[in-house]
């Protein structure tokens, strides 16, 4: 009987079901192409989730060099992202002159974060290659090419999609043994989002095992900086001998070489996070730090306990189903449940692992501990279900659902039960193509800014044909005014309550006042409580989405005469 070594077990050199060698660029090709194909398409919509208009905002300030600090508002991030959509915005002319120069700019920074996507892709493909194989990497990265929240993540002006570039650069940094290229992107990870404290660990572990590996006994005579000459004379019991004594191994090289190296990571990270906290230290006399601030707008931190836990659970099962898709998260567990069934039939009986096998089932830990650690956290605590927090598990579950369908596509094609592989390998291509229908479909909610598609042709009207003077009151487009009326002297002012809106409505009979409702919403509650106070809504502009329907509708409050007559 044929004994299979236990999960996790790679082959480098198996060859079933392989593809040729001279193919591999070409499927790589076309895989990195597709999933261009279909982020790509998201960075034209017209709709700015408000994160991203807020942030937006700020890189405009930055880039006419009105507030180049940004001292003059509450900042709840760090600065990377803002400083390059900053630099984005002045390459393209740091003077808003219309909202349709402002669109360009958007659609400038989100091609630039779709990009950092596909680098995203590719530095998948090496790490997965380095480690696991060949064939585990390209399906891993077609996986994650498929992946509905990586696609529609990508092409934004959010911060994820760079956080997850960068976590991908720390790895493949920390496998390829270059601790200051490593400590940089832990540095640049850390300057674009404080989740970047949750990620930093499995990088620096990483690095850790790679240096295991380089100081482990027999690896400095590999190593090439541990190399000896051949051109230098041999003395002591390398005359003796014939060897060099870094052949026997010593004790002291590579305890200098794996601290040297820890040196020179941790002096990469702290070139960049003594200037995020220089930066951050600028406001400090007046204004609170960035973390400060996100702890306030957040509103805290708290383990969810009681009856609030199963619903807790409920909507953050919700968001781990766009990761790869529902057929795939349930193909994933399914296969991850049989294999945990074989191992425990099998227990004892398999083969003595090779160092190639440690090397594989550490890093199989590692990935391991760092998804359940993550999602512990996110699941344990009030941190809110939101999609983009999911995102830097997309690559570990990408490279777990791999492992796993290759470990039974090699064990059912090791028993001869070919039909068995044919009929698991169309279950994995159905899966896929579901995550590439969700991903494309404009009714997936993930980055879902079609509530907002209006925004920028109200904002148009308001711009050139409103009066400077004019007041206009937001509840719901706030820091889309912020980005699309930058630069514009009008009275922005938000508002409360339907009561709220009324009462500061009547105090400002003498100016033009207009207000911003979305179609969605219900206005009755608006139009009674402006009544109370003999005021009316008057249709000024309804902007619509590309298919024609309402989006939202600008109206000027007027006294209740003048809107009949309006009317």
């Amino acid at each position: 009987m044929q004994r299979l070594a236990p999960f996790p077990l790679v082959d480098k050199t198996r060859s079933t079901l392989a593809l040729p060698d001279w193919t591999v660029p070409a499927w790589i090709a076309g895989i990195v192409v597709a999933g261009a194909a279909l982020r790509a398409v998201w960075a034209f919509q017209v709709g700015l989730h408000p994160d991203e208009a807020l942030y937006a905002s700020w890189a405009l300030r930055i880039a006419d060099g009105s507030d180049p600090a940004l001292l003059g508002v509450y900042v709840d991030k760090p600065p990377f992202l803002i400083y390059l959509l900053a630099g984005i915005a002045w390459l393209m002319g740091n003077t808003p002159a219309s909202v349709n120069h402002l669109q360009q700019i958007v659609v400038a920074g989100r091609l630039a974060a779709a990009v950092a996507g596909l680098v995203s892709l590719t530095l998948l493909y090496s790490i997965a290659r380095q480690i696991y194989g060949q064939r585990v990497a390209m399906l891993a990265v077609a996986m994650l090419a498929a992946s509905p929240l990586a696609a529609r993540l990508s092409p934004s002006l959010l911060t994820d999609p760079w956080l997850l570039l960068f976590m991908l650069l720390g790895l493949w940094a920390a496998l390829g043994k270059r601790p200051w290229l490593t400590g940089l992107a832990c540095g640049l990870a850390f300057a674009t989002k404080q989740q970047a404290l949750l990620i930093l660990p499995l990088v620096v572990a990483a690095f850790l095992l790679v240096q295991t590996e380089i100081t482990a006994p027999g690896a400095t005579s590999r190593s090439p900086r541990l190399r000896k000459s051949p051109s230098q004379p041999r003395a002591g019991i390398a005359a003796v001998t014939g060897r060099s004594w870094l052949e026997f191994g010593d004790f002291r090289s590579p305890f200098k070489q794996r601290s040297g190296d820890l040196w020179r990571l941790l002096g990469g990270f702290t070139l960049i996070a003594t200037l995020v906290l220089w930066w951050d230290s600028q406001r400090w006399q007046w204004m609170p730090s960035y973390w400060e601030r996100s702890a306030t707008t957040y509103g805290g931190l708290a383990v969810v306990t009681g009856p609030q836990l199963a619903r807790h659970l409920a909507e953050w099962m919700q968001v781990l189903t766009t990761v790869l898709g529902l057929p795939l998260l349930l193909l994933t567990a399914i296969l991850c449940g049989g294999r945990l069934i074989v191992a425990i039939r099998e227990r004892g009986s398999g083969a003595v692992p090779t160092a190639g096998a440690n090397r594989v089932q550490r890093f199989d830990a590692l990935l391991g501990l760092f998804m359940a650690a993550y999602l512990a956290v996110h699941l344990a605590t009030s941190l809110a279900p939101w999609d983009r927090y999911a995102l830097p598990v997309a690559p570990v579950l990408a490279l777990l659902l791999a492992r796993i369908v290759l470990w039974w596509t090699d064990r059912l094609a090791l028993q001869g039960r070919r039909s068995a592989v044919v009929a698991l390998a169309a279950i994995v291509a159905v899966g896929a193509l579901w995550a590439i229908a969700t991903a494309a479909s404009p009714r997936f909610p993930v980055a879902d800014n079609s509530t907002y598609d209006g925004v920028p042709a109200i904002a148009e009207h308001i711009r050139d044909s409103e009066p400077a003077t004019a007041v206009v009151y937001h509840r719901w487009f706030g820091w889309h005014y912020g980005y699309y009326l930058y630069g514009t002297d009008l009275d922005r002012r938000w508002w409360q309550s339907p009561a709220d809106l009324a009462r500061q409505a009547a105090d400002q009979l003498d100016r033009r006042q207009l207000v911003a409702l979305p179609s969605a919403e219900d206005r009755q509650a608006v139009e009674a409580a402006l009544k109370q106070n003999g005021l009316a809504l008057a249709p000024v502009l309804t902007a619509t989405h590309r298919d024609g329907s309402p989006s939202a509708v600008l109206f000027s409050i007027e006294s209740s005469a003048g809107a009949v007559a309006g009317g």
